[in-house]
Parts: structure tokens; sequence; C-alpha cells
């Protein structure tokens, strides 16, 4: 065979795939069977769920969790806005997130003061999470995305409708029930129900699951 047959069998070699040495040969071997180094992510997606938890219910905790199903870090930014009328202190209200989340590592939590926007921006943040009950919330929250959007292009709001169990619970309907002698047992981590045990003490003469007439007159029962 002429040096001119050796390269057409080179080229014809190299253009099916095959190698053209014992040396690549070896290597293609060597590379198909070795397995590649997983990538790490050097820039983590961070997102920040803000809010006043006031106080912090299980609604809360399962926009946490699922949001973890996309980001990789959530900052759970409790409001401290000395203007605003609250049931529970800014270190109650990180205490009970503090023994809520149970030290999962993916999870944040710290006080704030100014524009969620602006400290989204300050913590490097993507997206700011915020979770839809009904219709009637997403008005304003529309409202408040675009607002958001016209002072930072670079932070995205991120919609989750909440579980159609906790669709009717909010900390103000909470406080409303603890005030009319009812009890959130089963809306609340077991932490936290055990702090508004404290506060509100008829929480614990009461049976497991027995709802109070004088919250709700018209309920059967009563």
């Amino acid at each position: 065979m002429d040096t001119s047959d050796r390269q057409a069998n080179g080229i014809r070699l190299m253009m099916s795939g095959q190698p053209t040495s014992r040396n690549s040969r070896a290597e293609c071997e060597a590379g198909s069977h070795a397995k590649r180094p997983r990538r790490q992510n050097a820039h983590p997606k961070i997102a920040i769920y803000p809010g006043t938890f006031d106080p912090f219910h299980n609604g809360h905790l399962e926009i946490i969790r699922r949001a973890l199903g996309t980001f990789d870090h959530i900052v759970v930014a409790v409001g401290a806005n000395p203007e605003k009328e609250v049931l529970f202190t800014l270190e109650e209200r990180l205490d009970m997130i503090a023994n809520s989340i149970r030290g999962d590592t993916r999870i944040e939590y710290e006080a704030f003061e100014g524009l969620t926007v602006k400290y989204a921006e300050k913590r490097r943040a993507s997206a700011i999470i915020r979770g839809l009950r009904a219709v009637s919330d997403f008005e304003y929250e529309f409202q408040l995305a675009l607002m958001n959007r016209k002072l930072s292009r670079k932070i995205e709001t991120f919609f989750l409708m909440t579980a159609g169990r906790y669709l009717y619970v909010s900390s103000r309907i909470i406080k409303v029930a603890l005030f009319g002698g009812g009890s959130p047992e089963g809306l609340v981590p077991e932490y936290v129900l055990g702090i508004l045990k404290k506060k509100f003490p008829h929480l614990g003469n009461q049976n497991r699951g027995k709802t109070c007439g004088r919250c709700y007159p018209n309920e059967p029962g009563s």
C-alpha cells in the first residue's frame, strides 16, 4: 500500500469515527467508560420569600418546600415595620420560623426593612416568591409584581398557588380565630402551636379538633 492509499484509508477511518491508531483506540475506549465529573453550580438560584409571618403557619411552610423544587436557596425575609401592629415580636416570629424549618440548610431566615426588591438585590436573589390563595389575591399581587419589575429588571416574581387544604388559611384569619376562642390546631407547625398555647391559655383546655362556637357561631354544633 503506497502513501496515497494509506492517507485515503486514514481519512475514511476519521470520517467513520473509528480510531486510526492503537493509542487513539485506547483513548476512545477509556473515554466511553469514564464518568464525567458533575459540574457544581457556581451560581445557586436564590429566592426571597417575604412576609410578616404573624404568625408563621403551614401555608407558608408548604410554599417554601415547593419553591425548593425550583430554587437552590430560599431566604424567608421577615418584614420589620415598627409602624405595623403585630401580635408577635420580630424575635418571636424569627424563632417560629427557625423551629419550623427544622435545620434545613437550604432555608435561611432574616429580618429586613425597606423595599423587598432592594433587599432581594442585596441578597443577590433572582426572584421573589409569592403565594396565591384566590383570584382576590392576584389583583394586588399583579400590581406589586409590576411595580417591583419597574424598580428592578433583575428580579422576577415567582407565583405559587397555595395547596387546596390551605386555601383559606392566612395569618389574619388565624388571629381572628384565636381572639374568638378557636384553635388553629392543624393549621400551624407544632412548635408554633406550642407558642400560641402559651399566649392563649384557652387552647390547652380544648379537645383536639374541637371548634369554638364563639368564633364560628353559624357552624353546626355551636
